[in-house]
């Protein structure tokens, strides 16, 4: 009896053996363990983000500078671009953003408070080149510059109301941007961003119209800010 347990133990053991040494014969002879991918930051993205702005404007009537105000409020939109990854670390590309705003804010003429000056900030759209480091394979430091647009209405109202009142300017100015920020990828192709923006408008003569159809000058000195979170989805690779 024991005779045939140990026959059938030794037949079993070399069963085993057969078979462990015919999946290894199935392995490719070049078979090497999975690798999860390494971030690659080259290739083209599209995404949405969002965030908040505020803008510093200053009111100058014939040279006097007569007030100003901080608009400020929400933004939300979209951002597409491409990047280039070269030697190991660095990322340059390009972008275009572009937000819908409603960033808003007003304030008394100094002179006479009689008249009150609104500003409204409903879009900002930047195109801009950047360039980045990765501090590791899927997290990037990055600058960006380049050049900026917005849309403003500027209005002015009369308290007690005066029959040519409002006068109001509906204008798209350019000005130039600065910023930076970092991006994480966090699964492939997608990666989120927080960043900060500067932008200055310089000052411009913005004529308003009134309801009679008479018109006025205020030169007006204009910058914007804003903060923003964002994430992207990289489609393709160059």
């Amino acid at each position: 009896m024991m005779h045939r347990v140990q026959c059938a133990l030794l037949a079993a053991v070399a069963a085993i053996g057969l078979a462990s040494v015919a999946s290894a014969d199935d392995m490719p002879a070049n078979a090497r363990p999975v690798i999860a991918p390494v971030a690659n930051w080259t290739g083209c993205y599209i995404g949405a983000n969002a965030g908040y702005g505020w803008t510093k404007k200053g009111w100058v009537d014939a040279g006097v500078p007569e007030g100003s105000n901080t608009s400020a409020g929400g933004l939300v939109g979209g951002q597409t671009g491409c990047d280039y990854q070269f030697a190991s670390n660095w990322v340059v590309g390009i972008q275009g953003m572009y937000d819908w705003a409603n960033l808003n804010g007003s304030h008394p003429y100094t002179d006479d408070t009689r008249y009150i000056d609104r500003s409204k900030v409903s879009s900002i759209a930047t195109l801009i080149g950047r360039i980045g480091y990765t501090v590791e394979p899927a997290t990037l430091l990055y600058l960006k510059g380049g050049a900026a647009w917005v849309d403003d209405t500027f209005t002015e109202e009369c308290s007690p109301a005066v029959d040519v009142c409002p006068g109001v300017a509906k204008v798209t100015r350019t000005g130039w941007t600065i910023g930076g920020g970092l991006e994480h990828e966090f699964a492939q192709d997608w990666s989120v961003f927080i960043e900060y923006n500067y932008m200055d408008f310089g000052r411009r003569t913005e004529t308003l119209v009134y309801t009679d159809a008479s018109t006025y000058d205020y030169g007006i000195k204009q910058n914007v800010q804003t903060l923003q979170l964002g994430i992207s989805y990289r489609f393709s690779t160059l």
